[in-house]
């Protein structure tokens, strides 16, 4: 009998202990892959909204793109569109925008694009209604305030070993 009591003896407080840890590392789990959805996630819709526009822009259909920036600014008419976005300006080739950052910033996202040999340009979605703008001028084309780049940061750590 005392052969018995000693096997079975602490035997609750492991399976216990053990149970406690799947637990706390399911729980864990959950937190972490919420957390990378949500940040990843979060400007999905605002990505497509600058594809789209980026598309439009290099199948030259301009009028569509204007209403894409929102048509009824009294200070951004059609022809300023032209000059900026159109064939004669200085982003003729829509093909050749690269995003480089995009910043959730407030009430928009930002994203920073760059065309070769010319000057970087600020793109604001703003998130309720769409409508795309230009940054103001001193955002420098990217979010006031610090910027965690994760993205850059995974594409260091993991994307550099592919590649060597």
């Amino acid at each position: 009998m005392a052969d018995i009591i000693n096997e079975n003896y602490g035997v609750a407080d492991v399976q216990r202990e053990r149970r406690r840890k799947r637990v706390l590392l399911t729980i864990l789990a959950v937190i972490v892959v919420a957390a990378v959805s949500y940040f990843s996630l979060r400007t999905r819709g605002q990505e497509r909204i600058i594809a789209t526009f980026l598309q439009t822009l290099q199948e030259k259909r301009y009028q569509d793109a204007f209403q894409m920036w929102g048509p009824y600014n009294k200070h951004y008419p059609p022809e300023s569109f032209l000059e900026d976005f159109g064939p004669s300006s200085k982003y003729p080739d829509a093909s050749k925008f690269k995003v480089e950052n995009i910043d959730y910033c407030g009430d928009g996202v930002v994203f920073h694009v760059t065309y070769p040999q010319q000057e970087s340009v600020g793109l604001l979605v703003d998130r309720s209604s769409g409508i795309i703008t230009f940054t103001p001028s001193d955002w420098e084309g990217r979010c006031p305030g610090r910027h965690l780049q994760w993205g850059a940061f995974f594409h260091r750590v993991f994307g550099s070993s592919a590649t060597n």
